[in-house]
């Protein structure tokens, strides 16, 4: 509502400062309109296509469910959750 209510005097008041103020500006406001991005760890994922397709179908579905297991674990160990 804050914003609502001055929001001529805010744009009048940015239109007044230097161009490396005004940037400043937009920057520190972008932390609340625009979500912060984590760091995130990129892991090794080596993975040998060829020899995934050559899997029988339920070999590649046990895989598939194997993989989805082991990031289930380790997204409830990330947060805190039990194995």
């Amino acid at each position: 509502m804050l914003v609502d209510s001055e929001y001529d005097e805010i744009l009048s008041d940015l239109k007044e400062l230097s161009p490396k103020d005004r940037v400043n500006a937009f920057i520190s406001l972008l932390e609340y309109v625009l979500p912060r991005l984590n760091r995130s760890q990129v892991e090794d994922i080596s993975f040998d296509v060829q020899a995934f397709l050559q899997l029988s179908r339920g070999e590649r579905l046990k895989r598939i469910a194997d993989l989805e297991k082991a990031q289930i674990k380790k997204n409830l160990k990330q947060y805190g959750g039990q194995d």
